[in-house]
Order: structure tokens, then sequence, then C-alpha cells
């Protein structure tokens, strides 16, 4: 079979974006043999524009960029097939294909709707969210947005310690169902704090971006450097000042938080490692034959039964 190669003497080439996780497709643009060649040198998708007559490099101002993962053309040569991850939306109206509006037809099946193939994680965010917006009397949520963010976080300790006891006493049916209360928490906490969930797929894709990262080469992290924002109000009893918890900075919080989850989970965890040895001393026990009597408890030493009695 002889092989074909990419015809650019035919002008602009169509290069179809896929998303190569989820193989949506993406958008639809157009590729000379520049763009092209500057598409596979910084593995990031380049275009040629047919109403601005010049190259643009989709992501360079709104951040949304694609790491290109593969490129693939057709039997003629003269269209392209291109995989990448996209970290953010593809269309400029801000959505996430550009291929959002479909076309019903007369008598045909009934088309997918937009968003309909999203994940579970973006089902529950919306969810979420529409309860912050739209609060329903007696919702768990709503009432851990009515706590606010003290609360939010101290469920999130809990439900995190919840996972690693999960994990140390090897109980996969437990550590799905803590994880997934987890992962609730976590969603409920980026709608208190206003970030979207996009924000952290983008955050991921980029990250996944970056092969062979070895930790030697990660930047050390840097401690927070902010001082507490509290502000010391008189106290009502003795005059003396107190701070309000409204005013805390992350420091403060952050400290807090971490010293309580270390100690909670210790403790959770010799629990865990405790009742373990209980359950294995207590399975190597002897156990006394059937009818026998019970055999006397030994004396201490020094003492005799009569003592003891």
């Amino acid at each position: 079979m002889t092989l074909v190669k990419l015809d650019f003497s035919k002008g602009l080439l169509p290069a179809i974006i896929v998303d190569n996780q989820s193989q949506e497709v993406l958008m639809l643009a157009y590729m000379d043999e520049t763009a092209f060649n500057k598409t596979v040198e910084t593995k990031e998708t380049w275009f040629y524009s047919r109403s601005r007559n010049e190259y643009w490099n989709k992501g360079a101002t709104s951040g949304n960029k694609q790491i290109v993962r593969s490129i693939q053309y057709d039997c003629d040569g003269d269209t392209l097939l291109i995989k990448v991850d996209p970290l953010g939306p593809a269309c400029h109206t801000g959505e996430r294909t550009c291929f959002f509006q479909s076309v019903e037809l007369e008598g045909g099946e009934e088309s997918e709707a937009p968003g309909e193939n999203q994940t579970i994680y973006s089902d529950l965010m919306e969810e979420i969210e529409d309860r912050k917006s739209t609060p329903v009397e007696g919702s768990y949520t709503n009432y851990l947005f009515t706590k606010g963010i003290d609360k939010i976080a101290k469920k999130l300790i809990e439900e995190a310690g919840e996972v690693i006891i999960a994990a140390k006493n090897n109980d996969k049916e437990e550590l799905v169902s803590e994880t997934s209360d987890l992962l609730y928490h976590c969603l409920v906490l980026l709608a208190e704090q206003g970030v979207a969930l996009e924000d952290v797929e983008a955050e991921l894709r980029k990250r996944s971006s970056k092969k062979g990262n070895a930790k030697k080469e990660r930047p050390d992290i840097q401690k927070c450097s902010r001082r507490p924002t509290c502000s010391p109000t008189p106290s009502p009893r003795n005059g003396r000042p107190t701070t309000s918890r409204t005013g805390w900075s992350c420091s403060r919080v952050a400290s807090r938080c971490c010293r309580s989850m270390r100690r909670w989970s210790m403790r959770c965890m010799r629990g865990a490692s405790a009742s373990r040895s209980r359950a294995t001393a207590r399975s190597s026990r002897p156990k006394a034959s059937t009818g026998s009597a019970s055999a006397p408890r030994p004396a201490r030493p020094g003492c005799s039964s009569a003592d003891r009695n």
C-alpha cells in the first residue's frame, strides 16, 4: 500500500480538533503548511484565520490552549485529525465544544442534548450550584452553605479522616463510600468559594501535559507569609482584646485545620491498629474444651489464691 503524504498544494487544510480523553469533537479550523509546522514544533494548535488573514495560536489570549497529543490525516492527505488535551473551552462562547447546537430532523431519532454526555462530577456540581442559588428547605447542601466555610472545612477534614481509616482497614466498600462523601464536600467547598469545576479540570490537564515531572524538579513549597488579618475587639467582660474568627486569614485557619487533622487521624489510625491487634489476639487465643470447667486464673507472683479471694 502506498502511503499518501500531506498535500498543502490544495491550499488550507481543514483540521478537526478532538478531545483526547472523551473523543468529543471540539472545533474545526484551518491550517496551511506554516501553521502545521508550528503545531508540530510547539505541540500547541496553530491555525490560519481566513477572515483576518493571519496565524493564531489557540488560547494565546484566553489561556484555553490545546496540548497536541496526536496528529492523523485522511486517505487523500487533505484533512487533519488532531487529538488534544484542552486547557479550557474550545468555543469563543464559553462552551466546551463549538458543536453544541443541533438540527431536529422530522421523524429522526432524538439527538443528544448539549452537555448530556458530561460526567457525574459536572452533574453533581450543577446541582450543588443550583442549591446555592435556589435554596431548598431541608437540604443538607443548603445547611452547609448556611453554616459557611468553617462547617464545610470541618466536614472535609472529617471525611478525609474516614477515607484514611477505610484504607487502613482494607475495607474497599467503605473506602468507596467515604471517598464519595469526600468528593461531594470538596465540590461544596468549590461552590462556596466561587470556583468552577472547569478551573480544576483545566489545572489537571495542564499538569497531565507535563510528563516525567520528577519530585526533585518541583519547586519548593513556600509557607504562607500573610499574617492573620483578625482585628482585635474589646471583650465585654474584662475589656481585653479578643479576635473574631470571621477575620482569620488562611495561615491561622489552615494551621488549626492541619493540626486538628493530624491529631484526629493519628488517633483514628491508632484505634484501628489496636482493634486489629485485639481481633488477632482473640482469634489466636485457645478455646476451652466443650463441657470442661474453665481453668482458674493463675495467681500473681507473691500472692496466694486465698489472697486473691
